[in-house]
């Protein structure tokens, strides 16, 4: 494992600790994520995707929140995080927004053959997030599915 080769590398930690939240290992990813932290603690901005991820995985979605409210230039993939988090929430305005946000971003940026809908830009978002971890791809798909639900339901 990278973090054995490289334990005081802060980059190599907060890396593997995602990774080990999308195999559902969050405690262990939790314990890379603060030593990593502990070893950079002036941090990049994207450090903070990488603790909302871990954050989601574990189910802590007001964590995941946090996190992503730190990072403005983020993976693009943050709104789908704060959508799904948000609706997972109940904060239903704040998750219509994300969405709509995100789905705006995934569209406009879109180089399917077809058109992208909601279905497309969910598959994708599923087939590129590398989460093998079943109970954290239900939850983000739900999480996802609920908040275009919303955004459905906004426009009703």
């Amino acid at each position: 494992m990278a973090a054995d080769l490289n334990p005081n590398d802060a980059e190599t930690l907060i890396a593997a600790a995602c990774g080990l939240a999308f195999l559902g290992h969050v405690d262990n990813a939790r314990a890379l994520a603060e030593r990593a932290m502990q070893l950079n603690p002036i941090y990049p901005e994207y450090y903070s995707v990488y603790l909302s991820n871990i954050s989601f995985m574990g189910g802590d979605h007001r964590t995941t929140i946090d996190a992503i409210e730190k990072c403005h230039e983020g993976f693009p993939d943050r709104g789908v995080w704060a959508a799904a988090a948000l609706a997972h929430l109940g904060r239903k305005q704040e998750a219509v927004a994300a969405y709509k946000d995100f789905r705006r971003l995934a569209a406009t940026h879109w180089e399917g053959s077809q058109p992208a809908d909601d279905d497309s830009i969910e598959a994708w978002v599923m087939d590129m997030l590398p989460i093998n971890w079943p109970e954290g791809r239900k939850s983000l798909l739900d999480g996802l599915r609920l908040a275009r639900q919303m955004a459905e339901q906004a426009q009703a």
